[in-house]
């Protein structure tokens, strides 16, 4: 392994931690679409879907990524840039562990290691027999939604049904973000949740700590709509605020003078059309 993927890796794993969304091997393009966004929403760097699939090995590419995407990669898993990840991240190469065998106790040392090594993975199998019959059992379980209305905010009602597993606690994710989990009732089956932004969502069902289950949601606008980011509801703006006839958007006069209602962040102005036909989105972030 080189020394620059070497620390690919290192970047990619300290991202994976970030989001928190679980191994990447098992994420779907929704999850990369979702990264792009968290990473220009962060660095103001827009890295592509597509450049992301190439950099997480779900596209083959065989090309290095240049200095401006390891930079914003950099930047997202917390370090200034990538030349100060690759200083604050070591690189041991097969050279450096061939010393390691030369220099004085090594053979302890690994000896040791051995010995740890073994320990730990006999006890690992007493654990798993000794906890085999607490596993997680979740075969008989359902989960579905569907939106109540067109347009935001929307009510989106949840059917589900776990009262079959053996799960001491049952959430509803709305989406990719944790932060959007809410715990609900194992014994009941249906939950009602509100979305306030249109879009495609995926919601999940977790049962203590996994994800057993999950569908996409699309809640779409019923025209071209406009809003200022703003958390947890959205600013939204009056049609004809945006609609100007022969073209959508928000003049120079009506942007936000002041940004101290939007918690020390710099608002962002979103133009978009969520239909069955696709996406159509603009965002603007809006300066004082």
């Amino acid at each position: 392994m080189t020394e620059n993927q070497h620390h690919i890796n290192k970047c990619k794993k300290l991202i994976e931690e970030k989001v928190g969304w679980g191994s990447s091997a098992g994420w779907q393009s929704q999850d990369f679409d979702n990264l792009s966004e968290l990473i220009y929403k962060e660095t103001n760097v827009v890295l592509s879907t597509s450049t992301l699939k190439r950099i997480w090995g779900k596209v083959q590419y065989n090309s290095n990524p240049n200095l401006s995407t390891l930079d914003a990669l950099a930047k997202f898993s917390g370090f200034s840039n990538w030349r100060t990840l690759t200083s604050s991240i070591p690189f041991a190469d097969q050279n450096n562990k061939e010393e390691l065998k030369r220099r004085p106790h090594a053979k302890i040392v690994y000896g040791c290691l051995i010995l740890l090594i073994l320990t730990g993975f006999l006890i690992g199998i007493n654990r798993f027999q000794g906890k085999s019959t607490n596993e997680l059992s979740y075969h008989k379980i359902s989960f579905s939604s569907k939106p109540v209305t067109t347009g935001v905010p929307n009510t989106v009602i949840f059917e589900y049904d776990a009262s079959h597993s053996n799960a001491d606690s049952v959430f509803i994710q709305q989406n990719w973000d944790s932060k959007r989990r809410i715990k609900v009732d194992k014994n009941r089956h249906q939950h009602a949740s509100t979305y306030y932004r249109p879009g495609y969502y995926r919601a999940k069902l977790v049962l203590n700590d996994s994800i057993v289950k999950e569908h996409d949601i699309f809640i779409e606008s019923e025209d071209w709509m406009g809003f200022v980011t703003k958390e947890p509801i959205p600013m939204y703006l009056p049609k004809e605020m945006i609609d100007h006839g022969e073209w959508q958007g928000l003049k120079q006069q009506d942007i936000p003078q002041s940004t101290n209602n939007y918690n020390s962040e710099i608002p962002e102005f979103v133009l978009t059309q969520v239909s069955g036909d696709g996406i159509s989105t603009v965002k603007i972030s809006l300066y004082p």
